[in-house]
Formats: C-alpha cells, structure tokens, sequence
C-alpha cells in the first residue's frame, strides 16, 4: 500500500473514533406563556420500541409508558394523566452510595412514580424518602403541568434536585452538578440551548427541530422521539428520527380503550431507509435468539450456541452477546422460575469475564431465587471483593448472613 494512501485510511479512521457516538438521549423541558412542553429523544440500540397504556385505578394514575421489546416491561418513560412526564440519561458510573437512612427501592422508579407523582413536588419526595440505584449509572428529568420541572442526578457526592430557574430546562448525558455551566461538556446540549434562545417562540415546531438537530445515528441511534404537552396531555411521536412523519396521542382518548400495548414502528406508514440500514447492521439480540435454543434443545445447546457465534464473531458479527444481552436472557429464566437454566446462563457472563461485579451480582440474585443460599452468598462476596464501595451489594449481604 503506498503511504499516501496508509495516511488517508488512518485519517479516516481516526475521523470515525471521534464521532463514534455513545448511548445518549436529548431531554428538553420548556414553559412558557401557559404552554408545559417535553420533548425527548430516546437514544439506543434495539429499532423495536413500545408503548403500552395503564388506566387509572384507584391507587394510580392512568399513563402511557415507553419502553423496548414488549409491552408492559420496563418503562423508559412516559406521561400520566395529571400531566407529569419523566424520562431518563444514561450515564457514567456516579459514585452513587446508599443512604442508610433512607428505604431502599429495588424496582424501576419510573413507572412507579408515573403511578403514583402528580407533580414535580411528588416525584422529589419520592427521592427524598428512598434509595434509588437507578441513579448509579442515570439520572432522571421530570416535568408537570404546573409549568416546573427538575433533573434529579448523583453529584459532587450526593443527591441532587437540579429546579429549573428559567423558562427551560435541558439534560443530556453528563452529570450537571459536576460542572459549570460555562464547562459544559455535550455539544448536544449547547445546540439545544442555543436554538431555545434563538427562537421566537416557544412551539411545538421549536421542540421538534431543537429533537431533529440533537438526535444521533450509527451505533446508538435516535430510536423514537416524543413531545408531551403536559396541559392538554397529548403526545406527538416520531420513529427513528423522522421528523417528517407524526402520529399524535390524546392521552385520555387512549385510556378509554383500557390496559393495552402497541409496537411504536407499527403506528407509522412509511418504514425510512435509515430504519432498514441500520436493522441490517445491527446484530440481533443474543437473548431472543438463544432464548428459541433453550426452548427447542435445551440450555446445554443455547451454550454450545453461544461458543458457536463467539468463534464467528472473529470474522463477522453475527449475534450481539453483550454481558447485558446474556443477562437480559437469564433474568426472563428466573421470571418463569426456570432457576437452573437461569443460573447456567448466568455462569456464562462470569466465565467470560470474572472481573464484572455486576455478572457475579445477578449470579447472585439467581441462586437466591433458587433457594442456594450458600451460593448466592459466595456470588455476592466475590462481587464486593471487586466492587468494596458498592452499598447496595453490601446491604445485600448483610441481609443474608
């Protein structure tokens, strides 16, 4: 190869590691004038989102969740009926530690605090009054239709409730309280602000242009976009960043026809090109795929499968077989009380990597479901050997011994 063109292919290269992008999300939060807007755009890897609708009851609000795979599984965010909206940014490791002086709560908070929040003031003392180990590696921003929102998040070293001040508020992947504002990292964040206060008025159209602009492709592309107006509890939805085409939810309307989930690509006419790219780029889930393994021939085969793609992977990518895929499919086994091929699954994500607390954690958890104590307790030592700051896993071992 001659050296010019070596040059040209490591420039290229080294184009494509700095714009490789990481798992995002865009959350804008605006009021103004009486109009209460959220706009979100969900950021991942899996094109197969959801949206799935509870009624109200007498213990919660009705709402509208969002959320990947299935309905009904775990919420990514969502409106309920009082006009409350939350989502959420991943994030970096925080440094998040367990109060001792407060509960703990195990479960994913935000369909819990969409049933249960009214308010922004609702959701904060929810926060104040548990332990939430979702903000370890996220934070979570929140709206109401009052016109007040806040971004709850781990930094310099404890909780922190971040109120908006001004008319809007922004939250992308970094944790605010850790900077200045003049410090800000995230270009994302920055163009957002900038079309805020560039533009004339606050609208829906300003919403989705500042979505269109900040939205991402390749490796963790925008996925779905919405715009809740919290006063008048409607949704405008998009799919895989096209802004062109908008399906518009009437939450109430929605709620009329009771508990009930749809797949968010079904809702729209036109499939784009960068949908069909990116489905035929992207590896399939390891979960789904091992998952008709276990059904059909056992686990013993789903793992002489998964050594099988491990060896092809050389080559090409065949299957995503990601820790967390691996750990997605022994977790639906534990669900079914399917204990020993849970657990033989999970032993796969501690060989391939013993040094993942978070593998011997979950190995943990299975043992405890199948009743071997012993073996959970061992899991859940030799996790804490790697993870000695970790207070969730350390209150997890305290209650066992």
């Amino acid at each position: 190869m001659k050296p010019q063109k070596l040059t040209v292919l490591v420039a290229v290269f080294s184009i494509f590691l700095s714009i490789r992008p990481v798992a995002g999300c865009t959350i804008v939060m605006v009021s103004k004038d009486g109009l209460h807007l959220y706009g979100n755009n969900e950021d991942w890897r899996n094109p197969n989102s959801w949206m799935w609708f509870y009624p109200a009851t007498n213990d919660e609000y009705g709402r509208v969740c969002f959320g990947f795979d299935q309905g009904f599984s775990l919420a990514q965010g969502g409106m309920n009926d009082q006009g409350l909206a939350i989502d959420g940014n991943g994030l970096d490791e925080t440094g998040w530690q367990r109060d001792p002086n407060k509960e703990d709560f195990r479960a994913g908070p935000i369909d819990y605090i969409l049933a249960h929040c009214a308010t922004v003031d609702d959701a904060i003392r929810f926060f104040e009054r548990y332990n939430n180990p979702a903000l370890a590696r996220g934070k979570i921003p929140i709206a109401d239709a009052t016109g007040n929102s806040v971004v709850v998040e781990w930094g310099q070293g404890k909780l922190q409730l971040l109120r908006r001040t001004g008319f809007y508020q922004i939250s992308t992947n970094f944790v605010q309280s850790n900077y200045q504002p003049e410090d800000y990292p995230c270009t994302r964040y920055k163009n957002a602000e900038k079309m805020i206060l560039a533009g004339p008025s606050l609208s829906v159209d300003l919403i989705r242009s500042i979505l269109s602009v900040t939205h991402s492709e390749f490796e963790y592309p925008t996925v779905y976009s919405n715009i809740y107006d919290l006063g008048n509890k409607t949704i405008r939805l998009y799919n895989f960043h096209n802004f062109e085409e908008v399906v518009t939810i009437q939450l109430s309307e929605e709620l009329k026809k009771g508990q009930y989930a749809v797949a968010v690509p079904s809702l729209f006419k036109w499939k784009t090109q960068a949908t069909r790219i990116f489905e035929y780029l992207t590896a399939k889930p390891a979960s789904d795929e091992l998952l008709k393994v276990v059904e059909k021939d056992g686990v013993d085969a789903a793992i002489t499968r998964f050594y099988k793609h491990k060896e092809r992977m050389r080559k090409m990518a065949i299957l995503d077989i990601s820790e967390e895929q691996i750990d997605n499919l022994g977790w639906y086994l534990v669900a079914k009380d399917r204990f020993e091929d849970a657990i033989a699954i999970l032993r796969l994500n501690v060989s391939e990597d013993p040094r993942s607390w978070r593998a011997l954690k979950s190995l943990g958890e299975a043992y405890m479901k199948a009743g071997k104590k012993e073996q959970a307790i061992t899991a859940f030592k030799q996790a804490l050997v790697l993870a000695p700051s970790n207070d969730d896993l350390r209150a997890r071992l305290k209650e066992m011994l």
